[in-house]
């Protein structure tokens, strides 16, 4: 009973158990792709409400509006995620192995 015990608390720890610091450097990654995407949706942002406002002579709909807070907050949330989570890690007490 005990070396079942043992062998699930070794798998459950492969599985869900910390990585090596080595692995902050994805969050890293994850980092930059975001703050890419974020700045890529502001930029597309500011040319779909410049496009309108100066072609179209009309405002923008609540749709339009929301659509457009809903994806620059959510790729700004990931963002801040992502770096919140590096940062942790990078911090963290974990050994890198070799």
């Amino acid at each position: 009973m005990i070396h079942i015990y043992k062998y699930t608390m070794s798998l459950e720890n492969y599985f869900f158990g910390p990585l090596d610091k080595k692995y902050c450097v994805l969050f890293y990654a994850f980092t930059v792709i975001n703050l890419l995407l974020f700045l890529f949706a502001l930029l597309l942002a500011a040319k779909g409400v410049l496009s309108k406002l100066f072609k179209s002579k009309s405002m923008l709909s609540l749709n339009d509006l929301l659509s457009i807070a809903y994806a620059l907050l959510f790729s700004f949330v990931m963002y801040i995620q992502s770096r919140l989570l590096y940062s942790m890690c990078a911090t963290s007490n974990l050994e890198e192995s070799a």
